[in-house]
């Protein structure tokens, strides 16, 4: 039924993430990777699956170019789409025991954080899939492909979903314009498959070059209060004022790349695309210059205290930009893939929204039921430890009560259940960075 419906419909009518092949990197596609990995998988099956419990066969598959530097500092990685991923620091005294409890990394996962808060840490996003949309008619394409206004200015960032015709969201974009014709288009380490395929399906006629370019460039964020001290520190040059969702050319110790002002943690900072060959080089100035670490158990505390949606998790090809709280990065009275589909789904019946929970004993993981008023209303689609509050902090998908929560700061009176076990929380649709107690 599903692939019938998938057939004649042109997109999945139900979320089929979790066995789509375009979940699929070319990496998986090596002969040696499957016969390590396929044997692990079927022996795992049926162990217990505790947080933080990654595979062992074919790893070190996809480096990044600092992976050497990250090691050195102390890196505990994680394998993701055939990447090494700094989990977090401190190496494996911070990660073991395993446990869903607790876990053994969250007092080093604070330094972390608090790198990204008052200092500069460097945060290694090299995985991330870059691809060039190129050609004469790469704006109107763009255009139609994405729900934000891509006819910007050179050396503009947008960030913009990308929608299927059923209005769900496809994939979700970082956009750099580098000339009126020549667009880098980044996206999650996981999705590049997906976005290829959806940007090539839909290209018709269309006078563009699409090329995944994502081994040729490295991307560091650099977040945090010191992030431009720090930046200026490894810099011989002037380093240049950039306003926010913007770029500009920069030179870091040996290396030469340019440099954008945002951060997935929502902190002040920069993302560096460097030339591979450049990356270490880049890095390794930084270094010098004080910066610090975080991994990707720091940039998921933050991002989720921001209230930075995230593929997969609260994005996903089902979920709409009205129910994920992201209509702002659609354009009005435009025609882009989805819009009847997407327009037509208001209201909605149901929204992301941001729970803190009374409790510091309640440890979520992800899809835990919600209760509120003796009904069940929704599950938990991401979540992290807090470090502003010293609790846990998620994101849920809820249906109800919709309306109470759209004209108050907070409701109180949920309940998650985890482990059989309700724990009370409070919820609002105001990211947590706003919360004052």
């Amino acid at each position: 039924q599903a692939m019938a419906e998938w057939i004649i419909s042109g997109d999945p009518t139900m979320d089929l993430t979790e066995v789509d092949i375009r979940r699929f990197s070319p990496e998986m596609n090596v002969l040696a990777a499957l016969e390590k990995r396929i044997p692990e998988v079927l022996g795992r099956h049926y162990e217990i699956h505790y947080p933080g419990n990654w595979m062992d066969a074919a790893r070190g598959q996809r480096r990044s170019p600092i992976h050497e530097g990250l090691r050195s500092a102390g890196a505990r990685f994680t394998g993701r789409s055939g990447w090494e991923r700094a989990e977090h620091f401190g190496g494996d005294v911070a990660h073991i025991p395993l446990t869903f409890g607790p876990p053994a990394w969250r007092d080093q996962v604070a330094t972390e954080v608090e790198n990204c808060r008052s200092g500069a840490a460097i945060v290694d996003q090299s995985s991330y899939g870059k691809i060039m949309v190129q050609g004469p008619d790469a704006c109107s394409f763009l255009n139609h492909v994405c729900t934000a206004q891509m006819d910007v200015r050179s050396s503009r960032i947008v960030y913009t979903p990308i929608l299927n015709s059923q209005g769900g969201i496809e994939s979700d974009v970082t956009v750099l314009r580098h000339a009126p014709d020549t667009y880098m288009m980044i996206t999650g380490s996981d999705t590049v498959t997906r976005v290829l395929m959806h940007l090539q399906a839909v290209k018709d006629s269309k006078r563009v070059e699409i090329t995944d370019v994502t081994s040729a460039w490295a991307i560091l964020g650099l977040a945090g209060s010191q992030a431009e001290t720090v930046l200026q520190k490894s810099s011989s040059a002037a380093v240049p004022k950039i306003k926010p969702f913007h770029m500009a050319p920069i030179e870091i110790g040996l290396a030469r790349g340019f440099a954008g002002r945002l951060s997935y943690t929502g902190q002040p900072g920069f993302e560096l695309y460097i030339p591979v060959d450049m990356a270490m080089a880049a890095y390794e100035a930084l270094v010098a210059a004080s910066a610090g670490h975080a991994g990707l158990q720091a940039v998921t505390s933050l991002r989720i205290e921001s209230g930075f949606r995230a593929w997969g998790h609260e994005l996903l090809p089902t979920t709409t930009p009205i129910e994920t709280g992201l209509m702002r990065f659609v354009k009005p009275n435009a025609d882009f893939i989805g819009r009847d589909a997407l327009f037509s789904s208001t209201p909605p019946k149901r929204v992301i929204a941001t729970l803190l929970f009374n409790s510091p004993d309640a440890i979520p993981i992800h899809d835990e039921p919600i209760w509120f008023e003796g009904n069940a209303v929704g599950q938990i689609t991401s979540s992290a430890w807090n470090y502003k509050f010293n609790r846990s902090s998620a994101f849920a998908m809820l249906n109800s009560p919709l309306a109470r929560l759209a004209k108050v700061d907070y409701v109180s009176g949920f309940e998650v259940e985890i482990a059989c076990t309700r724990f009370a929380a409070r919820a609002s649709l105001a990211p947590l960075n706003s919360w004052s107690t």
